[in-house]
């Protein structure tokens, strides 16, 4: 429902306040022999909110959802603007180029591609 309502032109939307929490997405991580696959549950995001950076082998990811301002005097809550973030810290072993992120309806999936494994045979050098 937030979705539609961000999408509609009349509708005024609001950012979150500095108070408003940070909280821990719900985060899967899969692996294959090619790469490893990181999926996120970002509700309400947009990619203009999102930010996936690395630095330092961290994978950070970060969103600060725009939310609808409603008409009226709220008279239940079940829910309360909240920001993302997740840190990971990932393992040599990734490829940092080849590192792809796509959204799709508030789900993020992270394509962490594998690097090279350089193998070859050294030679022994004799006095």
């Amino acid at each position: 429902m937030s979705t539609e309502l961000a999408r509609n032109e009349n509708t005024t939307m609001t950012t979150v306040q500095d108070d408003t929490p940070w909280v821990q997405p719900a985060t899967d991580l899969y692996r294959t022999d090619t790469a490893h696959f990181l999926v996120m549950d970002l509700p309400g995001t947009s990619a203009e909110d999102l930010s996936v950076n690395l630095e330092d082998n961290v994978l950070t990811v970060e969103a600060t959802p725009q939310y609808p301002e409603l008409p009226g005097e709220a008279q239940a809550r079940g829910w309360r603007p909240v920001r993302y973030r997740r840190s990971l810290s990932l393992s040599q072993e990734i490829d940092a180029d080849g590192i792809e992120a796509k959204l799709d309806q508030g789900t993020l999936t992270v394509t962490l591609p594998h690097a090279a494994r350089l193998s070859r045979r050294i030679e022994i050098a004799t006095a």
